[in-house]
């Protein structure tokens, strides 16, 4: 049996639930994250410079095309941009 990893286990979710757009800041304490969406041809992973700035392409992302877009962070203080987000996409 394959072993699977919280990465692979959050990004196969996300991919079941239709997220192919993923933004964030890739860093050293998120390459798991980074390389679960590398084997996954159909998802895109989009760097962003800044934490906010990928909070806030997320959120223009499903503002505008009514699509959840995933968020990936190297911090644990997000809820701001997670909320904005998950608001934006439902």
């Amino acid at each position: 049996m394959a072993e699977t990893n919280v990465a692979d286990a959050l990004i196969e979710y996300l991919s079941s639930r239709g997220v192919v757009n993923i933004f964030g800041v890739l860093a050293h304490t998120s390459f798991a994250i980074g390389d679960a969406i590398a084997r996954r041809p159909h998802m895109k992973f989009i760097n962003a410079q800044h934490e906010g700035g990928a909070g806030n392409m997320a959120l223009g992302y499903a503002r505008a095309t009514k699509k959840a877009g995933g968020l990936s962070g190297v911090r644990w203080r997000w809820s701001n941009q997670y909320s904005h987000v998950l608001g934006a996409s439902s």
